[in-house]
């Protein structure tokens, strides 16, 4: 979840501070699919092993 929360922030900034003729640098980009990579990760990630 905050993983979710931190994407959205950063993305929401990376928007407002590159709107008009500048555009972003590759690492900011770079961020934001590192959060999805996290979501997706902690979403999907190894399960472990029930201990019945």
């Amino acid at each position: 979840m905050v993983a979710a929360v931190g994407a959205v922030a950063h993305l929401a900034v990376v928007l407002r501070v590159f709107r008009g003729p500048a555009s972003p640098e590759p690492g900011a980009w770079l961020a934001v699919l590192g959060y999805l990579v996290a979501i997706v990760g902690l979403t999907f990630g190894p399960k472990r092993a029930s201990t019945a």
